[in-house]
């Protein structure tokens, strides 16, 4: 997990899906993750635990002006709505999952890297996830349908 190792420098909690607008960085843009857990609000985790069974979801926002919170915004009203806006929000109604018990760890990437190398870097980390998920689980989280 180089990538993930040479940007994220902060700890990385598991928030409720209620309590998003407290995780530090939310503002920035970044990769995101949404798991069914029971008690583990705000309890830091290792990017080793950070990648369990349990996670449903991983997500990126990098394009200018669109923010972690508003792509958290964006999969909400999908995920009760069905409506188009967020792939993973639409996965998510299509499988009549609830909001309730979701929780949510994110990590954001400084803005001293410059535009393009972050752009470039937060997809990477996504897709670097996803590939350690798929090889610990044999298969991707239930709402990345790609």
């Amino acid at each position: 997990m180089y990538y993930i190792e040479k940007y994220i420098s902060q700890p990385i909690h598991w928030y409720r899906w209620e309590e998003r607008e407290e995780i530090p960085g939310n503002q920035l843009t970044g990769v995101y993750l949404l798991a069914f857990l029971t008690n583990q609000n705000k309890k830091v985790v290792t990017f080793e635990e950070l990648l369990c069974k349990e996670v449903i979801y991983i997500g990126e926002t990098h394009r200018n002006g669109r923010s972690l919170s508003s792509r958290w915004d964006e999969f909400e009203r999908a995920a009760r709505t069905g409506n188009s806006g967020h792939a993973g929000g639409k996965t998510f109604h299509e499988l009549a999952l609830s909001l309730k018990g979701l929780f949510l760890a994110a990590l954001s990437l400084p803005e001293s890297v410059n535009e393009l190398e972050l752009k470039l870097s937060i997809m990477l980390i996504e897709r670097e996830l996803l590939w350690e998920f798929g090889q610990r689980f044999y298969c991707r989280p239930k709402c990345n349908k790609t």
